[in-house]
């Protein structure tokens, strides 16, 4: 897939709409995009939803506007309240920006996430959108695990995933099992990029809150014996021994089991 995308940005600010926002045009088909804002705008409002929490809704919808094989949209709709929030929502921008100029960046530096197609931001409603990939034929590793033996997935591959990102100078940021989703094909994408990050150098202590937030899904399950074996054991051997003296494995055991302590060592079998 090429990531050599061309994006053109807009902004309505006219009433009724109010409207800032981004569209990746490589995927769009701009035959069937007539309608602008109001044309997705109208599909979203007849998006099936997958979750609906106070702040996040997150749902899928069909439509032409886009050149994809199954033409699947997955919609993150982002709700705000709060004058402060409202308020440095404009300033600084929202979390739809911020995922829609982040997953372009980890997408150009070959880290495999959901493809961003647009964002919109409509301040008169405080609402933000994301439209995103999906992916399809595919289940979290969290899930994964419910369902199969961990053993018969390949923790080596993941590594090397992972270690992959860090080495961009890239982290996740939340980087729980559920945050990774693995297709029927074997590979493996990162979601849920909100907190996700890139810095000109290695993020010593991103990559250690990474790395913690992994493990102690493990103690969860009460899996970190096969964890430090089959995941932990091939990360630290692509690091270089200056990575490893700055990221301290001990460290992130002692501190994943720490966090855990203080969740009342909660399991999830």
């Amino acid at each position: 897939m090429s990531t050599n995308n061309k994006i053109f940005h807009f902004s309505i600010r006219k009433k009724p709409f109010k409207v800032d926002g981004a569209l990746n045009l490589e995927f769009l088909n701009p035959e069937l995009f007539v309608g602008g804002f109001n044309q997705i705008l109208d599909s979203i409002k007849d998006m099936k939803v997958l979750k609906n929490g106070e702040k996040t809704e997150i749902g899928t919808i069909e439509s032409g506007l886009y050149n994809i094989n199954k033409d699947k949209i997955l919609v993150k709709k982002i709700k705000y309240s709060g004058r402060i929030k409202k308020l440095s929502r404009k300033i600084i921008g929202s979390r739809a920006r911020y995922l829609f100029k982040t997953s372009f960046i980890l997408l150009k530096k070959g880290i495999h996430v959901p493809v961003p197609y647009a964002y919109f931001d409509n301040f008169k409603n405080n609402e933000s959108y994301f439209l995103s990939s999906c992916i399809d034929n595919a289940i979290n590793l969290g899930e994964l695990f419910l369902h199969k033996d961990i053993p018969s997935f390949d923790f080596t591959k993941l590594a090397k995933s992972v270690y992959m990102m860090h080495s961009k100078h890239c982290v996740h940021g939340d980087l729980k099992w559920s945050n990774l989703m693995i297709r029927s094909d074997g590979e493996i994408f990162f979601i849920d990029l909100d907190n996700a990050s890139h810095t000109k150098s290695k993020d010593i202590n991103g990559i250690r809150k990474d790395l913690i937030r992994f493990y102690r899904f493990a103690l969860e399950v009460e899996k970190e014996k096969e964890i430090k074996e089959l995941f932990f054991n091939e990360y630290f051997n692509l690091c270089s021994k200056s990575d490893i003296n700055a990221i301290k494995p001990d460290y992130i055991y002692k501190t994943a089991f720490t966090q855990w302590e203080k969740n009342g060592k909660r399991k999830l079998n």
